[in-house]
């Protein structure tokens, strides 16, 4: 096993893929927020789960949960600059 730069880094890089991930489904697709935050977390939950039904692998609830936090993450940010854009440009 490599060592790791930090504990729980690989759920920072949970976050960080899942937070990207809600930007480009955000641009992609036009549907309500709430859509979108279940078709990720659905997308997360079923990558948990193949994982879990492989050798040497096990699905993690911890893994799931950056997941679900960095899609909402994102659409958190992006509410909030939409609100402070729209406050400069009227």
């Amino acid at each position: 096993m490599s060592p790791r730069l930090f504990p729980h880094v690989d759920k920072v890089a949970h976050f960080g893929v899942f937070f990207i991930l809600a930007f480009i489904s955000h641009h992609a697709f036009k549907f309500k927020v709430w859509f979108h935050l279940l078709l990720l977390s659905l997308y997360g939950a079923g990558i948990e789960w193949m994982q879990d039904s492989l050798p040497y692998r096990q699905a993690s609830t911890a893994d799931f949960i950056a997941d679900v936090a960095g899609a909402i993450s994102y659409f958190v940010l992006f509410y909030f600059w939409a609100r402070w854009r729209k406050k400069q440009h009227g």
